[in-house]
């Protein structure tokens, strides 16, 4: 995990990374594990966002989209 939050490689290669490849995957941890975990340990660049999250900004008015 510390590959993830701490490397210097672009946070998209990092991330695509922990998703698909093995030798950096980790068992049980998936797509929606990675996310959550960088927006919880780097909340001011990248804020958690998730399905529950794009709803309620949407029932507020917000014009956002769940990327998958």
């Amino acid at each position: 995990m510390a590959y993830l939050i701490f490397d210097d490689e672009k946070i998209v290669k990092r991330m695509a990374d922990l998703i698909f490849l093995p030798e950096y995957k980790l068992n049980e941890f998936g797509k929606a594990n990675v996310q959550e975990l960088l927006g919880l340990c780097n909340n001011e660049e990248y804020p958690p966002i998730n399905g529950r999250t794009t709803k309620i900004l949407r029932f507020f008015g917000f014009d956002v989209r769940q990327l998958s």
